[in-house]
């Protein structure tokens, strides 16, 4: 599938994202864990999320809907073993953190399996620690890649210092954590999202943070879950886009109810670092409207610290870097190059498509910017590169969606291929481009 995109000046425009889909798919996964009936209001509708949504009914989760809401009546471990493969599609976050949930699960039989990105992610940082608990998994690569066997046993718990920054990881070994015997307890020294120690403190697991200035320390122990309803804030990395869009076109965009909790605003920061003109709305418990303003962006350095909040961000913030004036610097992000392409190369390989000047460094990459003033309207053709530009998005949603917003402030057409990835995290993006008075064309 193509998208033609043609620049124009928009209009200004009040938005609303879907639902965050790290949110999504713990709201979701909890029903495998507690036992008894909740509901989930908001939950997102990206393909990601409704794999993890099939494969818990799978399990023998039951599912209702009841008008925006979903009912989920929990089976607390008590877990059906499928005839078949249990497919997490392009979800990484899905297949790590249900490796976590199911490798307690005596008796049962799991193989997971999902797309040609999937079976490209590194499963050896999920599979370490959990063997360590006692799991039985087996992949391709030396167990380090998917496929993925599992075959659920008695787990017991562990200390565990983690390598890597990642909260899928940490989330899986909570999950894992919670259905063993023993205290198992987790020490991050950069953090990441708290979503899962949020929402299982929330249900009443026996879950103890502490926090220091050079590390977080998670313990958790065997704990029966009492379920609460959820209301899924708006995804924060789908907010970005317009957020973005608003700061380098003409006219101001306000995107509503947006998640703006710990781990997860740190591409606000560095936009406002970058001069940025965004006003945040505190509506409580860590929700919240953002509202961007057309603003002439000088580049800056990001990273290496703190690069786990904004990870999912990055290509987006090329496309602000690229307007920016001077040279943007992405530091300590080498672990774009395991999602769902290499998103440090494509990222480049999109920005070089309009012509912009950008290429890697060690562990990450720079983007010299051409110091645009929004006033100015859409760029000329010579602003950037020559008609027709393509953009390949390798079936990357992130990829496909940043090109989108640079095309529509740059004159003329861009051409994206492989924009059904976009369904992937946001399935409303193109209805929400339209809103915010921008032509896009589905092929």
């Amino acid at each position: 599938m193509k998208a033609v995109v043609r620049g124009g000046i928009g209009n200004e425009a009040s938005v609303s994202v879907p639902g965050d889909k790290s949110i999504s798919h713990r709201s979701l996964l909890l029903s495998l864990l507690a036992s008894e009936t909740y509901s989930v209001d908001g939950l997102s509708s990206a393909l990601d999320v409704l794999a993890t949504k099939d494969i818990v009914e799978t399990l023998g989760v039951h599912i209702s809907q009841e008008g925006s809401r979903i009912i989920l009546r929990g089976v607390g471990f008590d877990i059906s073993e499928p005839n078949d493969f249990l497919d997490v599609g392009n979800s990484g976050t899905l297949i790590r953190l249900i490796s976590g949930v199911l490798a307690g699960s005596e008796g049962n039989t799991f193989f997971l399996k999902g797309d040609s990105s999937i079976g490209k992610r590194p499963m050896g940082r999920v599979i370490d620690p959990l063997t360590k608990m006692g799991a039985k998994i087996i992949g391709r690569g030396y167990s380090t890649l998917a496929p993925l066997g599992i075959v659920g046993t008695k787990l017991h718990g562990i200390d565990y210092e983690m390598p890597v920054a990642s909260a899928q990881v940490k989330s899986a070994i909570l999950f894992a954590g919670l259905n063993s015997s023993g205290t198992t307890t987790l020490v991050e020294t950069v953090p990441t999202r708290a979503h899962t120690e949020e929402m299982l403190s929330q249900f009443g697991a026996n879950l103890e943070v502490t926090r220091t200035p050079t590390a977080n320390k998670i313990s958790i122990e065997p704990s029966k879950l009492r379920p609460i309803d959820i209301k899924v804030p708006g995804d924060p990395s789908s907010a970005a886009f317009f957020v973005v869009l608003g700061l380098i076109g003409q006219c101001s965009i306000e995107v509503t109810d947006v998640y703006l909790g710990p781990q997860r605003d740190g591409f606000l920061k560095t936009l406002i670092s970058m001069g940025g003109r965004i006003d945040l709305s505190d509506k409580g418990n860590g929700l919240g409207d953002i509202k961007s303003y057309p603003s002439e962006l000088s580049g800056v350095v990001v990273g290496p610290d703190g690069t786990p909040d904004l990870i999912d961000e990055v290509p987006i913030l090329g496309v602000a870097a690229a307007m920016a004036r001077g040279r943007t610097e992405f530091l300590g992000v080498g672990e774009l190059r395991h999602k769902e392409s290499d998103r440090i190369a494509t990222t480049c390989d999109m920005l070089a498509s309009f012509g912009v000047d950008t290429g890697e460094l060690d562990g990450g990459f720079y983007v010299d910017g051409i110091g645009h003033d929004p006033s100015k309207g859409v760029l000329e053709s010579n602003g950037f590169v020559q008609e027709p530009r393509i953009v390949v998005s390798h079936y990357d949603h992130r990829i496909a969606m940043s090109g989108a917003i640079l095309g529509a402030l740059t004159q003329g057409e861009t051409y994206i291929e492989g924009f059904e990835s976009v369904e992937t995290s946001f399935p409303t993006f193109v209805s929400v481009f339209r809103s915010c008075g921008f032509e896009i064309e589905v092929r």
